[in-house]
Parts: structure tokens; C-alpha cells; sequence
């Protein structure tokens, strides 16, 4: 997970190139986002590139990201 994008973990990913809406909830705050498929590793997952964020979700995505790196913040889960 970045401010660029995110690692999504499964078996039958979707093909480099391919759009798709992003939706992740954590700590009761939801993050959507678009994005495009920047690779696959076949029966592991795919690296996604968001492409369109609208503001508030940045605001959203970055308190989850500081809060990674503050120690005893809870886990992110996606």
C-alpha cells in the first residue's frame, strides 16, 4: 500500500492494463479509488496504480499510511 497504489493478493488477477474501481475499508473509513493494473504475478496477485483519487480519499489513504508507521496503530487490513 502507497499513496500510488496497492498490491491486491489473489489467485486469478486481471490482465495488465485493465481498469478497476478499488474499494478498501479500515478502522470505519472506506477508500475508493480507480486504477489500472501495472502487473500481474499469475496466482498471486496484482500490483494496481491508482489513477484517479478524489481528494478526500487522499486525506483518507495518507492517516492510514502515517498510521503505519506509528507503532501499536492497529493493522491494515485490504
Amino acid at each position: 500500500m502507497s499513496i500510488g497504489g496497492c498490491f491486491l493478493d489473489m489467485l486469478n488477477p486481471s490482465p495488465k492494463g485493465t481498469q478497476i474501481r478499488v474499494k478498501i475499508s479500515h478502522a470505519g473509513a472506506t477508500f475508493h479509488a480507480i486504477g489500472r493494473v501495472a502487473f500481474v504475478i499469475p496466482n498471486m496477485g496484482m500490483g494496481v496504480a491508482f489513477t484517479n483519487v478524489e481528494g478526500n480519499q487522499v486525506a483518507t489513504l495518507q492517516k492510514w499510511l502515517l498510521g503505519l508507521s506509528v507503532p501499536d496503530k492497529g493493522t491494515l487490513a485490504i
